[in-house]
């Protein structure tokens, strides 16, 4: 599977009330992506696409084993993505974005979307999945010799974003519905499905 992710779309749910620290943002969130990467063996790739870059084209690199895609200043990382998209529906994709436009044709191309919301919690889980696994295996020994990958990366992110309290329901606990049914509606187990692949 592919993973393909609108960066900018994603970082304004992450650092959403943070200003003028985009270049470590966008530093920082390529260093979880490429943790997440590595505890996934099935994503074969993830690509994050930014605006920006070059004046008359787009820029390619590879950043913590993640593709790193710069628009390029005479496009956009919207147009990008509806391209990559178009050009490789064959392949199983999973798009990552709350724009409509992109949504679409990821639908139409029958490419999965998943909102940036919900990877979003997916990422931070895993680190803090990481963090508790070190923890209940009695390895205190990374905490006090500042191994912990995953630890530093989530202690990365508060310095960055001025950390708020998250309701654990807000995102870990993925496809509970509130009310008193307990039956799902159709939407939201597709949503679960979508998101256990992840």
């Amino acid at each position: 599977m592919i993973i393909l992710i609108d960066g900018y779309n994603l970082l304004r749910s992450m650092f959403h009330k943070v200003k003028g620290k985009l270049d470590k943002q966008r530093d920082q969130f390529i260093k979880q992506l490429g943790f997440y990467k590595k505890k996934r063996e099935k994503i074969k790739e993830i690509i994050v696409v930014f605006d920006g870059g070059m004046p008359n084209r787009s820029t390619r690199e590879i950043r913590n084993g993640i593709v790193v895609i710069f628009s390029g200043q005479n496009s956009d990382a919207d147009e990008w993505i509806k391209n990559y998209i178009e050009e490789n529906s064959k392949k199983e994709l999973m798009v990552i974005t709350m724009d409509r436009e992109i949504i679409k044709k990821a639908i139409n191309r029958g490419a999965e979307v998943v909102s940036v919301v919900d990877f979003y919690g997916i990422l931070q889980n895993t680190l803090m999945q990481e963090v508790e696994n070190n923890f209940d295996n009695g390895d205190i020994e990374k905490y006090h010799s500042d191994k912990s990958e995953a630890l530093d990366l989530m202690m990365e992110q508060a310095m960055l974003s001025g950390y708020e309290s998250v309701k654990d329901d807000d995102i870990y606990d993925v496809g509970k519905k509130k009310g008193n049914s307990q039956k799902l509606s159709k939407e939201e187990r597709r949503r679960i499905e979508r998101l256990k692949k992840l």
